[in-house]
């Protein structure tokens, strides 16, 4: 969530694909119709970026770097992996003994744990060098968004910045509904064009959001997520409460 700039060449760059799915997406229904007072909403133009989970894979030790929380997770990671992760801020990680455990961000530390700037060269990497992680609990598998009562939805939470669109904001995006993407099970959708502000991003500013799609990296909307901001779509604050209610429900732990 805090590296957003480098989110925009990662996947380019290193080629990465979806990562490791632990539950299923069949509880996110996207069956909502579009607003029927869509000329009265408030409408803005926005542009989007893409961040997802980072699916890593357990090494060593030796030879790996560890992932520091509030206790000794006893993991540890190929530096490629740690540094990647930090970039999403969210990870799945694979461990030896078969099974997965997810991590997020849960601050910086005060000194580094791994030296990211043979990987990242698009920003520095100060600060994520100093990642801390805390584990996913069970109800929030793909990530915890900017409360801590929050989380993160594949394909239906959003990072958007927070003066302008607080948390629990509900955007219908007409250049959204219909299309089709596969997601987090692996099983074929179409969207219904809403989308709920759940979380923040370190480079989230004004009319930028970062469209969150869970274990897939790979962008499902290349025509809409462009990571470029003379990209802009349309885009509606809903005010139908029934939406609202029903999206924040599922957003809420």
């Amino acid at each position: 969530m805090a590296y957003l700039i480098a989110r925009v060449f990662i996947a380019a760059v290193f080629g990465l694909g979806s990562a490791i799915a632990t539950v299923a997406q069949a509880d996110t229904r996207f069956d909502i119709g579009p607003p029927g007072n869509l000329g009265s909403l408030s409408r803005v133009r926005l542009w989007s970026t893409q961040y997802y989970v980072y699916g890593a894979t357990q090494v060593g030790p030796p030879g790996g770097i560890p992932l520091v929380g509030t206790a000794p997770w006893n993991v540890t990671l190929s530096l490629r992996d740690w540094c990647l992760m930090a970039v999403e801020g969210t990870g799945l990680v694979k461990l030896v003994a078969g099974s997965k455990q997810g991590f997020n961000y849960l601050s910086h530390g005060s000194q580094a744990y791994a030296d990211c700037s043979s990987i990242i060269t698009s920003i520095p990497t100060d600060a994520m060098d100093r990642t801390k992680y805390d584990k996913l609990p069970p109800d929030a598998p793909y990530g915890i968004g900017s409360s801590p009562n929050t989380r993160l939805i594949p394909f239906r939470s959003l990072a958007a910045d927070a003066s302008k669109f607080p948390r629990g904001t509900v955007v219908f995006i007409p250049g959204l509904k219909s299309l089709p993407f596969t997601d987090a099970d692996g099983v074929g959708r179409t969207h219904d064009g809403y989308m709920i502000v759940g979380d923040v991003g370190g480079a989230i500013r004004g009319d930028h959001i970062d469209f969150f799609t869970g274990p897939v990296s790979r962008n499902p909307f290349p025509d809409l997520v462009t990571s470029r901001p003379a990209d802009k779509f349309d885009a509606y604050v809903v005010t139908d409460n029934a939406v609202i209610t029903r999206l924040r429900s599922e957003q809420t732990r």
